[in-house]
């Protein structure tokens, strides 16, 4: 699928994606907005340091979990996943997220389980959290994430490989499906 991608700056001066007609964020006011986003959530960052976003769009509601896990824990860790490649491009190049924030972004959904850093996070049994505009916007891209399970043995991950090697003994880690049937 193409994505047509428009900035357009808002009444409060911040930028926002359009994709396909569709604004990715509030057009008054999308920092308000994350912040609103960000307190349903507040249970969960309360009691889990771990978050994986599916959608980050312009990362206005990454940065407002970001700020609220920081109140709650010394320790956390954050990856988004965004299916639109050039959005999240984009938003590497109009806003500065916290380097310490994992992006990952590739066309192919199932390669994202062949990089060993995000299986490992996975193994750690982050809280979902869904952009419902981006998610919407690439539903095929994320069904596929969440339908796929992690490589439990993060061995694996570094050579994909070795994962059609006969004999191998392959543990899956259901964590993406828990997720997802635990979150709804």
């Amino acid at each position: 699928m193409s994505f047509a991608i428009k900035l357009h700056t808002t009444k409060s001066k911040d930028i926002v994606p359009i994709v396909n007609d569709v604004p990715v964020h509030s057009l008054l006011n999308p920092v308000r907005e994350a912040e609103v986003f960000a307190t349903n959530f507040m249970s969960q960052l309360s009691t889990n340091p771990n978050v994986l976003i599916l959608g980050l769009g312009f990362g206005y509601h990454v940065e407002e979990i970001e700020r609220l896990l920081n109140l709650k824990h010394k320790v956390y860790q954050i990856s988004v996943i965004e299916g639109i490649s050039d959005l999240a491009l984009s938003c590497q190049s109009y806003r500065h997220l916290n380097p310490k924030i994992s992006v990952f972004s590739n066309p192919n959904p199932e390669d994202i389980f062949f990089n060993q850093e995000f299986c490992e996070f996975l193994l750690k049994k982050p809280t979902l959290v869904m952009h419902p505009v981006l998610y919407k916007l690439n539903e095929t891209y994320y069904r596929k994430i969440l339908s796929r399970r992690a490589v439990s043995d993060t061995q694996l991950c570094k050579n994909p490989a070795s994962l059609s090697l006969p004999g191998d003994k392959l543990k899956w880690l259901s964590a993406v499906q828990e997720l997802a049937h635990a979150e709804q």
